[in-house]
């Protein structure tokens, strides 16, 4: 029996790279594009994608690599094909994934802002994750089939994610996802919102500039409609004189993408 180490299985999350074109120069230029604007994807783990694609040479996945490369986009995997030839593959030091791989992802990434994610068979819900500390730079936080609620700030370059909802009562600064597994029902709710980027069911909008001031550092919940995220301002109005206030939820200041 091993005492120094143990094998577990692992959940990675990883998005997928989809090519919808082999036009070399599109390609680098459009992809150089996407990845310079958006440094929330550097460092993050990537799977190559060309299933769209009717034929495929291994020359052409060598040098997306090295553009992507430039921008710290690291590809762990190549989905298999049938054009695909395994043992050059390998010689990249990448390995070739059938499409029922273990691998979580937010699925496709196509030069756009929008990423679908993947549809689970329905769990039956967990009790909610309560995390009561701050959630430091560098740390990620994932509830399994469960609801994620932080009393405590969620610093720049923390993660907090879950299949569930997300209820953050302090500043978020980092980034939320919330309806991981599919659930495009799925909300976030901000004391104070300041994120990097938030997410519902895999759509999601990074923060390259900063809300109008009805939203930033306010109050806000995050949900999913026709596809789109619909950022909302939550505010309250006391009516009355008397101390039974009454106080209206549904002012809601729309912001769209």
């Amino acid at each position: 029996m091993n005492t120094t180490f143990t094998i577990k299985s692992a959940r990675i999350d990883a998005f997928s790279l989809l090519l919808h074109s082999t036009d070399e120069s599109l390609l680098e230029q459009e992809l150089r594009q996407f990845f310079a604007s958006r440094p929330e994807f550097h460092e993050m783990p990537f799977v190559l994608d060309m299933g769209a694609m009717s034929t495929l040479s291994t020359d052409l996945i060598t040098r997306i690599l090295k553009w992507c490369q430039e921008y710290s986009i690291h590809f762990v995997g190549v989905y298999e094909h049938p054009d695909l030839n395994s043992e050059e593959i390998r010689t990249s030091h990448l390995t070739v994934l059938p499409r029922n791989n273990r691998f979580r992802q937010p699925e496709i990434i196509s030069v756009v802002d929008t990423i679908s994610a993947p549809k689970s068979e329905l769990q039956e819900a967990r009790p909610s994750l309560i995390i009561d500390k701050p959630v430091r730079s560098g740390e990620r936080i994932y509830a399994d089939h469960a609801d994620i609620i932080c009393t405590a700030l969620v610093s720049h370059g923390a993660e907090v994610v879950a299949d569930g909802n997300i209820h953050i009562y302090a500043p978020l600064r980092g980034r939320a996802m919330a309806g991981e597994s599919g659930n495009k029902n799925a909300r976030i709710f901000v004391q104070s919102m300041q994120a990097e980027l938030v997410s519902v069911a895999g759509v999601y909008r990074n923060f390259d500039r900063q809300l109008p001031d009805s939203l930033y550092r306010h109050a806000v919940s995050v949900s999913l409609q026709n596809n789109q995220l619909n950022i909302a301002a939550i505010s309250s109005e006391e009516k009355g004189q008397d101390n039974d206030k009454s106080h209206r939820s549904n002012l809601w200041q729309r912001w769209r993408r």
